[in-house]
């Protein structure tokens, strides 16, 4: 199988656009381990309605999350269920959410899978996948993401991407039985911003992040994260899409600056109140398949409130979509099984 990734660039006349996505060629069946087909079904219900938000007061001193209502607001999601799951045994959920992408695809979630294939993985350790569907932007024709300042749903303010991911989960425990502390995120790009925008929402309802080529707010007053949160940034340092050292997606002046990949690992390190200095004694690992040698180096904060550890993966040479080998799949896997919430 050969998987194509490919990012673009585009200006909207009237809002800045910004385009931080991965998108590849490829989708197709997806099947569980041992040969046997995964659970893949697509929900077009609408959630809660108007049922209680999610919002509340933090903990030790936090702020408090913003008042969220899980909503589907009659958006679709896929969901792949291990084919050996126990249905009396709660069960660990991850979201994967795509970046941006051509809306000629019907399909977003799964082009993103193929690229990082999870599902796999995910059907091994018993955890069921599910991936989101961000809604279409009318001026660019693209999927996009109402994340941050810096990413991307200038042309789709109205919409409320964090109610429609909450209501996801909420739907998903309609039919499975969940383990709510085992809620992980995963979101690559445009799909990064927005896992960051969730934890820093609903910080006390996920247990890890995993945000490749994604960032924080640079404005952190906007981020709440009312609890300790697992939190991995992963990203190359030949990024030329979303600048490592932190400004401009593109370099585009207009479009207002994201803060970088180390200062988006010093912010959660922070709110998740890990050690002031991080430990970069940690071997260097393999993950990039067109990389020569150990490409990827680990920084990691310590001694952080309950399951708040915050770690940076720098890919060195790394550009924004990289292609990665066997070991990706399982390493982001075994850091969200590791951060589980208290």
């Amino acid at each position: 199988m050969v998987v194509i990734r490919t990012s673009l660039a585009v200006i909207s006349v009237t809002a800045l656009a910004l385009v931080t996505g991965a998108c590849s060629s490829n989708s197709g069946t997806t099947t569980g381990s041992g040969g046997h087909p995964a659970t893949s079904s697509s929900t077009s219900t609408t959630g809660s309605g108007g049922a209680g938000g999610t919002g509340g007061g933090g903990t030790g001193g936090r702020p408090g999350d913003p008042v969220v209502t899980p909503d589907l607001q009659g958006r679709t999601y896929d969901i792949f269920v291990p084919a050996n799951l126990d249905p009396a045994k709660p069960a660990p959920l991850m979201m994967e959410l795509h970046g941006f992408l051509d809306a000629s695809n019907p399909t977003p979630g799964q082009v993103e899978e193929a690229a990082n294939h999870f599902q796999p993985e995910a059907d091994k350790r018993g955890v069921i996948l599910v991936l989101p569907k961000a809604t279409v932007d009318p001026i660019l024709s693209h999927y996009v993401w109402n994340a941050t300042d810096s990413c991307c749903g200038w042309d789709i303010q109205g919409t409320d991407d964090v109610g429609y991911l909450m209501g996801i989960i909420e739907d998903v425990k309609k039919t499975h039985l969940i383990d709510d502390k085992r809620l992980f995120l995963f979101g690559h790009s445009a799909g990064g911003f927005m896992v960051n925008r969730l934890a820093c929402d609903q910080a006390d309802k996920f247990a890890a992040v995993v945000s490749l080529a994604g960032e924080t707010f640079t404005d952190q007053t906007q981020c709440a994260a009312s609890a300790p949160i697992a939190f991995l940034e992963v990203q190359g340092d030949a990024d030329a899409t979303v600048p490592y050292a932190g400004g401009p997606p593109y370099a585009v002046a207009a479009i207002p600056p994201a803060p970088g990949a180390i200062k988006t690992t010093q912010d959660w390190a922070r709110k998740n109140r890990c050690d002031i200095k991080a430990d970069t004694s940690q071997p260097p690992i393999d993950i990039v398949a067109d990389l020569e040698g150990t490409e990827t180096v680990k920084l990691v904060y310590k001694n952080c409130e309950g399951n708040g550890a915050t770690e940076l993966w720098t890919i060195h040479l790394g550009v924004h979509s990289p292609n990665f080998n066997m070991n990706w799949a399982p390493d982001v896997l075994d850091f969200m099984m590791a951060h589980p919430r208290p």
